[in-house]
C-alpha cells in the first residue's frame, strides 16, 4: 500500500507468530488482458514480494537501530514513524518504463523499489527482535488491528500488466477510434442512402405530379383548341354566311340601281327623243305653212301682174323641184282636215323656244348625273386633289410678296455663304459635336447654303406668270419669307454664341415652316415644277429645321448647368422630332424630301453619340430608329397612293393587301 507520501511493504514475514483474523477478500479486478482488449506480451515473471522485503524496508532497517529485524510493517507504524522517502528515477517515456521493467534488478530502474528481493536470512531475525516486534505491533495498533490487518492484506498493483495496458492504449483508442469512425461512417452512409432514397422518393413523385399536371394541362389545351377551332369554324361559316348574303344584297342593289338607271336613260332617251320628233315635225309643219302662205300671197300677186307670171311658175315649181309627181298635193293637201283639226295642227305646229330646249337638256343631264351617282367611286384619293382652275386676278400684294420673298431668300443665300466656314468648323464652342447629347457634328450645318439657294429660286419661280397670283403662293409666301429671316438670325446667333436667342428663332423658324406645309397640303401642286420649286425646298428646310431647334433647346440646357436634365429631356426631344417629322411627311402624297432632310440631320447626331467623346449608345439608337422611321413610313405612302391610282385608272378596285 502507499500514500502520497511514503512508500509501504504489506509482504508478510516467515514467522510462526499467529495473525488476527481478515476479513474475507474482495475479490479484485480482473486482470485478465483479454478481456480487456489487451494482447499480452511475453514478460518476465517477477520474483514474489512475500519472499523478501522492499528497499524502503531494508533501507528502514538499516538506518532505524531500535527497529527490530524481520517485524512486519504495517501502515499505523508508518504513519507513526515515517521513513524519508526514497527518491527513484522515474521513467520520462514508455520505452524507458518498458526497458526498466524488463531489467528490475538494476539500481535505476523505474520499479526497482518495487521489485521483489531474496528474504533476509535467518541470521538477521532473532528471537528479541520477534518479542520487541509483537510489543510494538501490539503498542501501535491503537485498536485497529482488524482494519491494519485488512488494510495491509490488499495485493500490491500489477505495475506489468498496467505498464502493458498503458503502452497498449494509443493501439486500442485508435483501434476503438476506427471502429467507432467505420460505425459512424457507416451510421452516416446508411443515413445518406435513406435520405437519397427519400429524395429520389419526393423526386418520383414530383415527377409523377408533373407529368400528371402536363397530361391535364395538354389535355385541357387540346379541349381548348378543338373548342377555339370549333368557334372559329363556325365564325368563319357565320362570317362567309354574312359576306355572301352581304354580297347578294350588294348585286342586287346593284343590279336594282342598274336597272332603274337604265330605264331612266331610255326614258329620257325616249322622251328626248318624242321632244326631238315633235320639234322637227312642227318645224315641218311651220315650214309648209310659211310656204303655203308664200305660194298664195305669190299667186295673187302674179295674177294681178301678168308680167310676173313667168316668175310665179318658177316659184310654184321651186319648192317641189326635188319632190316625186304628187307628193306636194299629197303632203300639203288639208282640204280632208276639218277646220278644228287644221286649227289645232296649227297650234301644235308653233315653233318651240330657247327657254324650252334648255330645259330639255337640263332634264337630260340630269338624268346622266343621276346615273353616274348610283355606281361607286373606283378610287378617292387620300389629299387634296390639285386644282384646274384659272388663277385669280393679279393684286398688288401679289406684288409686294414676291419682292419681299426674293430679297430675303437672296440675302439668306449671302449670309449663309458667309457663315459656313464658322458653322461648319466648330470653332464655336456651342455648336461643337461634343457640347450636349443633341450637338449635331459641324458637318450637318453644309446643308444651310443648299436651303438658301433652293429657296432663292423658289422666289425667282413665283414670278412666272402662272405662279404670280396663284392661291398657293399667296398661303405660302409670308409663312415662307418669316421662317427664311428667323433661320438667318439663327445662324448670327449660332456663330455669336447666342443660344436662348438662337433657339428662340428656331422654333419660330420651325412654326412659320409648319404652317407653310398646311398651305401646301391644302393647295396640291398641280405638276413637277410646282413639286420641286415651291414644296421642295419649304419641305428640307422643315425636316432640318427640327433636329436643329431640338440640338438648341439641349445646348441651352448644358449652358445652365442642367447637364442632368439633359440625360432625361434628350430621348424625349429624339422621339418627338421624329415624330413630327413622320407626321408632315406623310401628307399629300408622301414629302420625301421633307424625310431627307430630317433623315440628314439625324445622322449627323448619331455620329458624335456613337464614336465622340460625349458618346451615348441610347441616343445614338434612338437617332437611328428616328431617321429609318421617317424614311420608311413617307416612301411606303408614296408607293401606296401611286399603287392606288395606277389600279384605279386600270378600273381595278384599290382595296388591295
Amino acid at each position: 500500500m502507499s500514500n502520497s507520501d511514503t512508500w509501504t511493504s504489506s509482504a508478510p514475514q516467515e514467522s510462526e507468530l499467529p495473525h488476527p483474523k481478515q476479513p474475507d477478500k474482495a475479490p479484485g479486478p480482473v486482470n485478465d488482458a483479454a478481456a480487456n482488449g489487451f494482447t499480452k506480451k511475453s514478460t518476465k515473471t517477477a520474483p514474489s514480494e512475500a519472499s523478501a522485503p522492499t528497499d524502503l524496508v531494508r533501507a528502514n532497517e538499516e538506518s532505524s537501530p531500535d527497529a527490530p529485524v524481520g517485524a512486519e510493517e504495517h501502515v499505523s507504524q508508518r504513519i507513526s514513524h515515517p521513513v524519508p522517502r526514497q527518491h527513484t528515477t522515474e521513467p520520462d517515456s514508455i520505452n524507458s518504463l518498458i526497458k526498466g521493467s524488463a531489467n528490475p534488478d538494476r539500481a535505476d530502474a523505474p520499479l526497482h523499489h518495487l521489485a521483489s528481493k531474496e528474504a533476509p536470512t535467518g541470521a538477521k531475525s532473532s528471537s528479541k527482535s520477534m518479542a520487541n516486534a509483537d510489543e510494538k505491533k501490539a503498542a501501535m495498533s491503537g485498536g485497529f488491528a482488524a482494519i491494519n490487518g485488512w488494510l495491509d492484506s490488499l495485493p500490491n498493483p500489477a505495475w506489468e500488466k498496467l505498464g502493458d495496458k498503458i503502452y497498449a492504449a494509443p493501439s486500442t483508442l485508435k483501434q476503438r477510434w476506427q471502429e467507432q469512425r467505420v460505425e459512424r461512417a457507416k451510421a452516416a452512409e446508411l443515413k445518406e442512402r435513406n435520405r437519397l432514397v427519400e429524395v429520389a422518393r419526393a423526386e418520383a413523385a414530383a415527377e409523377a405530379a408533373k407529368r400528371e399536371a402536363a397530361r391535364v394541362a395538354r389535355e385541357e389545351a387540346i379541349a381548348r383548341e378543338a373548342a377555339a377551332k370549333a368557334r372559329s369554324d363556325a365564325e368563319a361559316a357565320e362570317k362567309a354566311k354574312a359576306q355572301a348574303e352581304a354580297q347578294a344584297a350588294i348585286d342586287a342593289e346593284l343590279a336594282e340601281n342598274a336597272r332603274i338607271a337604265a330605264e331612266a336613260k331610255a326614258a329620257a332617251d325616249a322622251e328626248l327623243a318624242e321632244k326631238v320628233k315633235t320639234a322637227a315635225a312642227t318645224q315641218a309643219a311651220i315650214d309648209a305653212a310659211l310656204a303655203e302662205e308664200a305660194q298664195l300671197a305669190a299667186a295673187t300677186e302674179f295674177s294681178e301682174d301678168p308680167e310676173t307670171e313667168l316668175h310665179a311658175g318658177n316659184l310654184d315649181s321651186a319648192p317641189n323641184a326635188g319632190q316625186a309627181p304628187g307628193e306636194s298635193a299629197t303632203r300639203w293637201d288639208d282640204s280632208a282636215l276639218g277646220d278644228g283639226q287644221r286649227s289645232k295642227m296649227r297650234d301644235s305646229s308653233q315653233p318651240m323656244g330657247a327657254e324650252q330646249l334648255a330645259e330639255l337638256v337640263a332634264s337630260a343631264k340630269a338624268a346622266i348625273d343621276n346615273q353616274q351617282a348610283t355606281v361607286e367611286p373606283v378610287y378617292e384619293a387620300p389629299y387634296a386633289l390639285p386644282e384646274t382652275g384659272e388663277n385669280p386676278e393679279e393684286v398688288p400684294a401679289d406684288k409686294r410678296r414676291r419682292i419681299l420673298l426674293t430679297i430675303t431668300a437672296v440675302g439668306a443665300s449671302v449670309v449663309s455663304l458667309i457663315c459656313l466656314s464658322t458653322l461648319a468648323s466648330g470653332s464655336v464652342e456651342s455648336l461643337g459635336s461634343n457640347y450636349s447629347l443633341l450637338s449635331t457634328a459641324p458637318s450637318a450645318h453644309l446643308l444651310w447654303p443648299l436651303i438658301f439657294v433652293w429657296s432663292a429660286l423658289a422666289s425667282a419661280y413665283s414670278w412666272t406668270a402662272t405662279q404670280r397670283s396663284a392661291v398657293r403662293q399667296r398661303l405660302i409666301g409670308l409663312p415662307f419669307t418669316l421662317a427664311l429671316v428667323a433661320a438667318t438670325l439663327w445662324m448670327i446667333s449660332a456663330i455669336n454664341d447666342w443660344l436662348l436667342p438662337a433657339f428662340v428663332f428656331s422654333a419660330a423658324s420651325c412654326w412659320f415652316l409648319y404652317t407653310a406645309v398646311r398651305g401646301l397640303n391644302e393647295k396640291t401642286a398641280r405638276n413637277h415644277r410646282e413639286r420641286m420649286l415651291t414644296d421642295a425646298p419649304i419641305s428640307l428646310m422643315t425636316g432640318f429645321t427640327l433636329v436643329v431647334t431640338a440640338s438648341s433647346f439641349a445646348s441651352i440646357l448644358q449652358s445652365w448647368g442642367a447637364g442632368w436634365a439633359v440625360i432625361w429631356v434628350a430621348p424625349i426631344l429624339v422621339i418627338a422630332t421624329g415624330y413630327a417629322a413622320v407626321a408632315l411627311a406623310m401628307t399629300e402624297r408622301g414629302r420625301i424630301i421633307l424625310a431627307i432632310g430630317f433623315s440628314w440631320g439625324m445622322f449627323w447626331l448619331l455620329v458624335p453619340r456613337a464614336v465622340g467623346s460625349h458618346s451615348s449608345i441610347w441616343i445614338a439608337i434612338l437617332a437611328g430608329m428616328a431617321c429609318f422611321v421617317a424614311l420608311l413610313a413617307t416612301e411606303n405612302r408614296r408607293y401606296q397612293i401611286h399603287h392606288a391610282e395606277h389600279r384605279a385608272a386600270r378600273g381595278k378596285p384599290t382595296d388591295f393587301d
